[in-house]
């Protein structure tokens, strides 16, 4: 039994070497976990009766979900087409 024998880790990715290409997948994720944070907050929402939307937009820790899903869906929009116009030049 040969007990020398070297464990190699496998290979990073040849095209997640790439920035660009993180940034792409990056951008891709947080468009889409956006997406996705919004319409549950939305679902949320308006499931509601109309006089508990404001309590739940003011002390539920859901209310804000709006406000991330912006973000999420801003930086997404960004690294895409940051990623798209390095890909293009």
């Amino acid at each position: 039994m040969n007990l020398n024998l070297v464990v190699n880790p496998l290979p990073f990715p040849g095209f997640l070497s790439d920035l660009a290409t993180l940034k792409l997948i990056l951008g891709l994720g947080l468009f889409l976990a956006g997406v996705l944070v919004f319409s549950l907050w939305k679902d949320r929402l308006f499931a509601l009766k109309e006089e508990e939307r404001a309590k739940f937009l003011m002390f539920n820790i859901f209310g804000g979900g709006w406000l991330v899903a912006v973000f999420a869906v801003c930086g997404g929009i960004y690294f895409l087409f940051d990623s798209v116009f390095r890909f293009t030049t």
